[in-house]
């Protein structure tokens, strides 16, 4: 797996190790390996300490695999924005690499988390056949990736594209940059609730769910995925923000709602997961509210100190002078193996 300390991949790790599976992770550590700190001892698991722009690192990560995740690119439109020349190397001349490199070492089944951001905006439903209408450099960079992914598709290499929605919920790996997350932790710290564009439709998703749906597409008949684009979600948790943020005073009565029409954000579209569920079976089981009760009580039980840490903000996070050595460092130090 790319990207396993991650905010989906450390509960992925999680997921694939109690389903049976053996796991190794390749990731960068760019914000520390305390999320996989307590599987080391496991032995159906392996943690390699490298990047994705490392040739070496690539061999290393899919010697002996069959199938593998891609989870492990600069995520979100902010970092993105923010770090261009970063994000064209990692998320696109390293996914290109690693694509060529696994479809040529006898990875079979191969899952690439691209993003509903695909879709951009669009006055009402969209699904896998509408087209994309990236409005960012994160979108634009998954798209180009898709395409290269998908080009790879023939016998022996089992390419599947999964577009997630939006994710929010706990993780080893917590994130407080995200939209639900974010409101939730600024309620449950008795800020008010400030959301803006309102009338904004966003496809939503807990991030358990995101992990359990990629643990059945790895497992799922190759006839039934391979080649495909997947949207992961579920089309009830399609909500205008409005409706997001009177879900977060449900669970906060104290909250302040505070919803403006302004719009920086133009992404706004409701999107169909209607091919995930015929096709095998899945059906995310996790509710909006309660994503927000769980972040709303590790906020005020102090499992999370200060949420407004930069450490859980992806864009902050890659502003930090410790995070840019750690990039240098895991680009050009030898690969180390952590056990």
């Amino acid at each position: 797996m790319i990207g396993g300390a991650g905010y989906v991949g450390s509960l992925l790790c999680r997921e694939l190790l109690a389903r049976g599976h053996r796991v190794r992770a390749l990731d960068a550590l760019l914000y520390g390996a305390a999320p996989l700190e307590e599987l080391l001892p496991d032995p159906g698991f392996g943690l390699v300490a490298g990047d994705t722009r490392d040739p070496r690192a690539l061999a290393d990560a899919f010697d002996g695999v069959t199938a593998a995740v891609h989870l492990g690119e600069l995520v979100g439109d902010p970092a993105c924005a923010a770090n261009e020349a970063l994000a064209s190397q990692i998320n696109g001349a390293a996914t290109r690499r690693l694509i060529e490199v696994a479809a040529t070492s006898g990875v079979r089944r191969f899952a690439y988390a691209s993003s509903w951001s695909v879709y951009g905006a669009a006055s009402g439903w969209v699904d896998e056949e509408s087209p994309p209408n990236p409005l960012s450099p994160y979108a634009r960079l998954k798209l180009a990736a898709e395409a290269a992914l998908l080009a790879r598709v023939g016998p022996g290499f089992e390419p599947v594209v999964l577009r997630l929605a939006s994710v929010f919920g706990l993780s080893p790996r917590p994130r407080f940059d995200l939209l639900v997350n974010q409101l939730a932790a600024r309620a449950a710290a008795g800020r008010r609730v400030d959301v803006l564009g309102s009338d904004q439709w966003r496809p939503f998703l807990h991030v358990r769910d995101a992990a359990r749906a990629i643990a059945c597409v790895l497992e799922a008949p190759g006839q039934a995925v391979a080649g495909r684009v997947l949207n992961v979600g579920a089309d009830a948790l399609n909500r205008p923000l409005r409706s997001v943020a009177e879900a977060i005073v449900r669970v906060v009565p104290e909250a302040r709602l505070v919803a403006r029409d302004a719009a920086p954000d133009p992404r706004s579209c409701r999107v169909s997961f209607r091919r995930l569920a015929t096709t095998i079976g899945f059906q995310p089981s996790r509710d909006l509210e309660g994503g927000v009760l769980e972040i709303v009580a590790a906020i005020r039980r102090g499992q999370i100190a200060d949420y407004t840490a930069p450490h859980f903000h992806n864009q902050e996070a890659l502003a930090d002078p410790a995070v840019q050595l750690r990039l240098r460092r895991a680009r050009e130090a030898p690969l180390a193996a952590l056990r």
